[in-house]
């Protein structure tokens, strides 16, 4: 019964075995780890042609499925799960649930550029690998060691790989990661050095809405370009967990008024965590509305507050002038519900004030609205800014610096983002 080849067995020509010895069934599941393209068309003719042999069929794919991890550490798109046909062959929901983590772990580290944010993701994935491996080494089933096998080869391969990311990061980036960013918004996760300035209007910000008894409309008000985005990305560093933060961005994300009203439900739901419903707002704008406040009060427990932070939020201008009377009465319900409760405050982002947009006019509805002003880095900021790269400045160089981009955040980011990466 010895077996050299999965194509070289009894059961090619025999239909009718039963009963394997326990040598020559381990050694085919064994020749599906070895070879598993083979493998699967091996447990493919057992489940369609030999019945008899459906738990071998089952071993052979668990096998044939951990082979093709074996030789694919880092290519994700190759980590398949198996086909089974019966409930004892299937893996376990934490198994799953860790295998698909680890997977979009590796998958993030695949996107990201700059070298030494892939250290920091492909850390993360060395981090859900080891969980996933804890889990793997628990299940007794016999051709759950395959994985496990496979799963060590993969441990050494990410600490090889870890090794080779943190050598070229430092042959290629001597001075360090570069800490600036040119375009994107900042993030709390990734850019916290470079958040820096106006402290004024973060304080402004977070006392007021801290402190409302009840809550006017809020609008968060500058030029392009000049850190609203990012500002809005930090609010739950400056305002505290006690703050839900649901943001919403409007550019050109938003086909109707119904769709927006759609939108902002969903990502209510998703900040406070709860259960996806299904709902279809209606055509008439302020019924809508009223079904989707109600919606808001029951869902909100007392000891939180909401902020809805709706970038962009001239976009939905062109939605609304579609229909100015219903926009009009929109706008007044969505006034009276802020005039009349204290746990939602609605935050507009944009570089327009309410009373440049007209037909409908926001500024006669939202006439009492506070506003912040986003503006400019002034030269203090800019040269904290630019010590956050650790280079050595001359101070008529930070003064250059501060003087080309006129404290502008995203062209100082740029300006010092271009010196960092020529080590100047």
């Amino acid at each position: 019964f010895s077996s050299k080849k999965l194509t070289q067995n009894p059961l090619i020509q025999d239909a009718n075995l039963l009963f394997l010895p326990k040598p020559l069934s381990k050694s085919l599941i064994e020749k599906a780890y070895q070879q598993p393209e083979i493998g699967f068309a091996f447990a493919e003719f057992l489940f369609l042609c030999r019945p008899l042999q459906k738990k071998l069929a089952n071993k052979a794919s668990h096998s044939a499925t951990a082979g093709i991890w074996a030789s694919n550490a880092f290519n994700y798109e190759s980590w398949t799960t198996p086909i089974v046909e019966k409930d004892k062959f299937q893996l376990k929901e934490n198994w799953l649930s860790s295998f698909k983590k680890a997977k979009q772990a590796l998958a993030e580290f695949g996107k990201e550029s700059n070298a030494f944010e892939r250290i920091k993701l492909f850390k993360q994935f060395q981090k859900e690998l080891e969980a996933f491996y804890f889990i793997a080494i628990q299940d007794q089933r016999d051709w759950a060691s395959y994985y496990v096998k496979a799963l060590d080869l993969w441990k050494i391969k990410a600490s090889d790989k870890l090794k080779e990311l943190e050598a070229n990061a430092s042959k290629s980036y001597p001075f360090g990661s570069n800490p600036y960013l040119s375009g994107p918004a900042l993030l709390p996760e990734r850019n916290k050095d470079v958040f820096l300035g106006r402290a004024d209007l973060k304080e402004r910000l977070s006392h007021t809405i801290e402190t409302a008894q009840d809550f006017p409309m809020f609008l968060l008000q500058g030029q392009r370009r000049v850190g609203k985005t990012s500002l809005r990305n930090f609010l739950p560093t400056i305002l505290g967990s006690q703050f839900k933060i649901v943001s919403l961005d409007l550019q050109g994300d938003i086909f109707s008024i119904p769709d927006f009203l759609e939108r902002l439900r969903t990502a209510f739901d998703e900040v406070l965590a709860l259960p996806e419903t299904a709902w279809q707002a209606s055509e008439n704008w302020v019924q809508a509305w009223h079904e989707l406040r109600q919606y808001f009060e029951q869902n909100i427990s007392a000891e939180n507050r909401v902020i809805f932070a709706l970038d962009e939020y001239e976009e939905l201008q062109k939605h609304l002038k579609k229909d100015v009377a219903q926009a009009e009465s929109l706008l007044g319900a969505m006034r009276n519900f802020s005039q009349n409760q204290n746990r939602i405050v609605f935050l507009f982002i944009g570089f327009r004030l309410f009373s440049d947009l007209k037909k409908p006019n926001w500024g006669k509805f939202f006439v009492n609205a506070e506003r912040f002003e986003v503006d400019y880095l002034d030269k203090a900021s800019v040269f904290q800014l630019i010590e956050v790269g650790k280079l050595a400045y001359e101070e008529e160089a930070k003064q250059e610096v501060f003087q080309l981009a006129s404290g502008h955040p995203s062209l100082t980011q740029e300006i010092c983002k271009n010196i960092f990466e020529q080590g100047l």
